[in-house]
């Protein structure tokens, strides 16, 4: 094929990108400018494609799940482990995976003022999705879930802004951050454990679940029994049993990998499905 042809297909694409409407675009990688970080964001998002999901209307509007990786992982990180189309489909609803840097951990970093992730996720990118795309920019139309150090972004981000979120799906989390006070890079943002216990509990979502009095969303709590986040998750449900704060409770058979928990956020999308429909 001669570079003019090549040049003339690649012009259609991007002109025919600009005339469709967006729920019509099934996923599509968006960069949004961060105010508080002062750069762009990559976003992948992904949009149902079942019209009729949105009650064949001539202009639907969608839930927002929005679903974070893990540590070192980006935002094309779920789409290579899963069919986040087919996720999307099944829940009816949009997906935005957001770069959640290498090792954000989903927190304002105390130790500098240039990575703001918490800023980012639950206002400025929360915003841009609804105001670009065809949600119904509500807390119940809207969730968040994650793997791993996603998915303490997900129990974390969800605490914090109780406003946001009518479902956490929160799958092995990293519950007890002090177990794990020299790995994955937190004590460069935290610094040491010893020295600086207060900061860390701050951020630990064990202490977190000690000052809960009441929830007001959905909290479904995924961990395999032979994953090492097991042991901190046992111990969250034993503070939230006593705490008489409801949540979902769903162990299997898994090992901290994505691929282990595919199957069971699969199926986890027909209740947030039905919570979304409430």
């Amino acid at each position: 094929m001669s570079t003019n042809k090549k040049t003339a297909k690649i012009l259609i694409a991007f002109f025919i990108s600009l005339i469709l409407p967006k729920f019509l675009i099934a996923s599509q990688m968006i960069q949004v400018h961060s105010l508080s970080m002062n750069r762009n964001i990559p976003n992948l998002v992904t949009i149902p494609q079942t019209i009729k999901s949105a009650g064949n209307k001539k202009n639907p509007k969608f839930p927002v799940l929005y679903l974070l990786h893990g540590y070192s992982g980006d935002y094309r990180t779920w789409s290579e482990v899963l069919d986040i189309q087919s996720l999307a489909e099944r829940c009816e609803c949009i997906i935005v995976c957001p770069d959640g840097a290498y090792n954000s951990w989903y927190w304002n970093n105390p130790s500098d003022s240039i990575n703001r992730y918490e800023t980012y996720l639950a206002k400025e990118l929360i915003s841009y999705v609804d105001s670009n795309y065809a949600t119904y920019g509500t807390k119940g139309k809207r969730a968040v879930a994650g793997f791993s150090m996603g998915g303490y972004g997900a129990n974390y981000i969800a605490l914090n802004h109780p406003e946001l979120f009518t479902c956490t799906i929160s799958i092995a989390s990293i519950m007890d951050i002090t177990e794990f006070s020299e790995q994955w890079d937190m004590a460069d943002q935290l610094g040491p454990f010893p020295k600086n216990p207060e900061l860390w509990n701050q951020h630990n979502l064990i202490e977190i679940f000690k000052g809960l009095k009441s929830i007001n969303m959905t909290w479904i709590i995924i961990c395999g029994r032979e994953d090492f986040a097991y042991p901190g998750t046992l111990r969250a449900f034993e503070i939230l049993k006593k705490r008489k704060i409801p949540h979902q409770r769903i162990s299997l058979s898994a090992q901290h990998s994505y691929s282990d928990y595919g199957t069971t956020l699969y199926n986890t999308m027909d209740t947030l499905k039905t919570i979304f429909k409430r």
